[in-house]
């Protein structure tokens, strides 16, 4: 889904690359990558959904935990299955869809103008991330107890014909900015995370180059 978005008009520029044939590269950015990427997202929504129904007996800790794994799992897999079809199916004329090394050589020199092409494969784990929100959301249940405590007050005088209206409007606030920051950490998280160590994004690209170079590729 990701991948139509953004291909429909990067498409000709990164086709360059593929030895001038913007045809190529037309074929693997929109026909390609966003029939894998809506693959990868199908499997990590099935995933995560299963999880969250086994999370409801065994716990949400256990499952948002396996969740991240294979979450994690589909990303890499993602990534080596674009690069697997651009080393082993090629045109009649032989030549592949993509130079890899000099696709790679361009992304290690400059991050920040492929943002798409992560955020293509990142959108994988986005179903993860809702997992961890919910986790979240539930913690909030049982601790902190004062803040529990106080929301529940407040939304038990809010109730009723004769209840306090400002009472149940401030706990209403109160369980909203719960559930938002329940959805903002764990992004907030990965973002902070991804900012604060570069090294993290070099390791990535280096463990998919070394992906590259295992299966033969340039």
């Amino acid at each position: 889904m990701t991948a139509i978005a953004g291909a429909v008009w990067l498409a000709p520029a990164l086709g360059t690359l593929a030895d001038g044939s913007e045809a190529a590269g037309v074929i693997l950015f929109v026909g390609v990558l966003p029939l894998l990427n809506g693959l990868a997202d199908f499997l990590s929504v099935g995933l995560t959904r299963f999880l969250l129904r086994r999370g409801l007996v065994r716990g949400l800790g256990w499952s948002s935990g396996l969740d991240l794994l294979g979450g994690l799992a589909i990303f890499a897999a993602l990534g080596m299955s674009v690069i697997a079809f651009v080393h082993f199916v090629r045109p009649q004329d032989g030549a592949a869809m993509l130079d890899l090394a000099a696709a790679f050589a361009a992304i290690r020199a400059d991050p920040g103008a492929h943002w798409w092409l992560g955020f293509m494969l990142f959108s994988t784990l986005i179903p993860t991330l809702l997992h961890l929100a919910v986790l979240l959301a539930a913690l909030w249940s049982w601790w902190p107890f004062a803040l529990r405590r106080r929301t529940a007050k407040l939304l038990h005088l809010g109730a009723g014909e004769d209840g306090s209206a400002l009472a149940g409007q401030t706990g209403a606030l109160l369980l909203a900015f719960m559930l938002t920051l329940s959805v903002f950490l764990p992004v907030f998280a990965i973002v902070e995370g991804v900012r604060r160590a570069p090294g993290l994004v070099d390791l990535v690209i280096d463990g998919f180059e070394g992906v590259a170079r295992l299966i033969g590729a340039p």
